[in-house]
């Protein structure tokens, strides 16, 4: 019970409640929670005896060191967690830029994006820029346009550069404006 009583009248006027873990309790032990994480993120450790010394030296199977991440090396004093999100932030990114956006009746409202811009340049085509340019136009563009009506036909990418593409949405050939969301992800070494 909370409250430092056992139930029954008591100094607290029966405000005693049942305690109520949050968060949940385990009956796994904390040396044990501490071993299974370890053994989750970096396997099996060894211990030996260095001869020269007598001290214990650990054996850690995953190591920065020994198991760089495209070769960004760790470095001096920099722990595991903050090695992976360094060397994650300088991996080359494969989702160079990516638009989330609308089109009611041609208009363009983007509601989020990175890396790109789209503009309404005629009936049915956009230009999609990038803020930087990528190193060639050999690119892949994944575009969905979703809730468009039954007369819209497809749509198609062409002036493909470095800096961006033009995008046409049109019915049996020929632009037209649509109301319509937008997703164009853009992905490149």
């Amino acid at each position: 019970m909370s409250c430092g009583c056992n139930g029954g009248d008591s100094e607290y006027n029966n405000l005693c409640n049942a305690d109520i873990p949050y968060p949940q309790i385990s009956s796994e032990s904390v040396p044990s929670l501490i071993s299974n994480l370890t053994l989750a993120l970096y396997g099996v450790f060894t211990k030996s005896i260095d001869q020269a010394t007598g001290r214990i030296v650990w054996n850690v199977p995953c190591t920065p060191q020994a198991n760089p991440i495209r070769n960004i090396e760790p470095l001096d004093g920099e722990g595991m967690l903050c090695y992976i999100a360094r060397a994650l932030d300088e991996l080359p990114q494969m989702s160079r830029a990516w638009i989330n956006a609308s089109l009611l009746s041609g208009v363009v409202t983007v509601g989020a994006s990175l890396g790109a811009t789209i503009t309404k340049t005629g009936v049915g085509v956009y230009s999609v820029a990038f803020s930087q340019p990528l190193a060639s136009a050999q690119y892949c563009e994944t575009i969905t346009i979703g809730r468009i009506s039954a007369n819209t036909t497809g749509f198609a990418v062409s002036a493909k550069t470095a800096s961006g593409f033009t995008l046409t949405i049109a019915s049996n050939g020929v632009p037209e404006d649509v109301s319509a969301s937008l997703n164009i992800v853009v992905y490149s070494n």
